[in-house]
């Protein structure tokens, strides 16, 4: 027993070094990461919102393909109260990324080969959705106010100026861009989960 006793504790004695300095790039990894679970976190909130859009999509498009206009009205305006009511919440829910990336910058200060590498990548993609994010809510924005004016043009019976308060063009380029965006997010959060994913193996 004392034998066996005093192998391992060699064993341990000898491995101690190697294990000492491989600790806080252990340390580092996982608090990499367990930042990272709560950029997954945050993401699923943006999803839940965006699957109730898709919902209220469908109810709005009902009025909207009606002929009647005071139907396409409704419609409009249960869009432009969806949308103001979500972006003090859309808001918020960037700064938290910024935060959380802002962190996840500090974290991987100090990783090394691989790790250093998925860190560094997954980091610069998740700026990069987080950019497109900022982007695509700015014109959410714009459009929510585009859609106001028009509404309170249409309320306010002023029918002749309405080509003034909406231009048409304007409107399908900002919804285009909107959509551009969307898919530019959605893939650099891919690639990022990725990076993160291959950054879990390295830490295993």
């Amino acid at each position: 027993m004392k034998v066996l006793v005093s192998f391992v504790g060699l064993c341990l004695l000898a491995a101690l070094p190697a294990w000492s300095q491989n600790q806080p790039q252990t340390s580092k990894r996982r608090a990499v990461l367990e930042l990272y679970d709560r950029v997954l976190a945050l993401e699923e909130k943006f999803q839940k919102r965006e699957t109730h859009s898709q919902e209220l999509q469908k109810e709005i498009d009902t009025f909207l393909e009606s002929d009647s206009a005071l139907n396409h009205l409704a419609g409009v305006a249960m869009f432009v109260g969806a949308l103001k009511a979500w972006i003090p919440d859309i808001k918020a829910n960037l700064a938290e990324e910024d935060s959380l990336i802002t962190n996840l910058v500090a974290s991987s200060t100090g990783l090394a080969g691989d790790a250093k590498a998925y860190a560094d990548e997954g980091v610069r993609l998740l700026r990069e959705k987080h950019v497109y994010a900022t982007q695509e809510f700015g014109l959410a924005q714009e459009i929510t106010n585009d859609l106001t004016r028009l509404l309170r043009g249409i309320r306010e019976d002023r029918l002749a100026e309405l080509p003034e308060l909406l231009d048409e063009q304007q409107f399908a380029q900002k919804l285009k861009a909107m959509d551009d965006l969307g898919r530019k997010e959605g893939l650099a959060f891919a690639q990022a989960k990725d990076a993160f994913t291959r950054l879990k193996a390295a830490s295993k």
